[in-house]
């Protein structure tokens, strides 16, 4: 009985004996199964669906305040000049440059007056192209003016280091007649556009609208009804509005 229990319990042993090189064979392989290509498709393929989530929320957010347009900060329809961004939420520290242009989608930039109402809420340069920088808690109206003509954008100002879950950076602002329909993140290209807005009027005409990332528009073109602004590089052509 001693002997068959000896032999038992040295079989037991060599099993384990041989069994512990596999099993740490095994654990090695773990790490390297985690750096597979299989995991890194996977891992990237995890990265590009949260970043087309976060720019869908954005998008989402940018149509409702063009819908809304904080706050009643319409376009007239006499209104000839505009600034972009038209609308601004700020963290103290802020910088935000700003441009100017008119209906024709002309650049103004340089050639109007600039000025701000509250310069301790937000300190205007003008240095290069105008730029603001929020010092303080509040709100101020920035003016770009041309003779008789001007146009007027919001600067909102608030305590701490980030802007509110939910909250728009910036709004773009309403041309007069039209409604946007659109807004579409730009093709990597060489015209440097990061945003596309599509907008359209009642006739049917559409206005496309290139934007940077921080609001500023490049350029605004109008095409007649039945016309699609496909051949615009950097826009996604298959999700023209028709």
């Amino acid at each position: 009985m001693r002997y068959r229990r000896l032999k038992a319990l040295l079989l037991a042993g060599t099993l384990s004996v041989c069994l512990m090189p596999r099993l740490k064979a095994q654990q090695e392989s773990i790490p390297a199964q985690e750096n597979s290509p299989a995991k890194q498709a996977q891992d990237a393929a995890a990265k590009a669906a949260e970043r087309k989530k976060r720019f869908e929320e954005q998008r989402r957010r940018l149509e409702e305040d063009s819908t809304s347009n904080s706050e009643g900060h319409s376009a007239t329809a006499s209104q000839t000049l505009f600034i972009s961004p038209a609308v601004v939420n700020m963290v103290l520290g802020d910088t935000q440059p700003f441009c100017a242009f008119d209906i024709d989608g002309k650049t103004m930039t340089h050639s109007v007056q600039w000025s701000i109402s509250n310069s301790s809420v937000a300190e205007l340069s003008t240095s290069g192209d105008p730029t603001i920088i929020s010092k303080s808690r509040g709100t101020a109206t920035l003016r770009a003016q041309i003779g008789a003509t001007y146009a007027e954008a919001k600067v909102t100002v608030i305590p701490g280091s980030a802007l509110p879950i939910g909250s728009v950076r910036w709004s773009s602002g309403d041309i007069p007649g039209f409604k946007t329909t659109k807004i579409l993140p730009a093709v990597p290209s060489a015209s440097g556009v990061d945003v596309f807005e599509v907008a359209q009027n009642a006739q049917g005409e559409q206005l496309v609208r290139a934007l940077l990332s921080d609001g500023r528009q490049l350029w605004m073109r109008y095409f007649s009804k039945g016309t699609h602004p496909s051949s615009i590089p950097g826009m996604p052509s298959s999700t023209i509005a028709h």
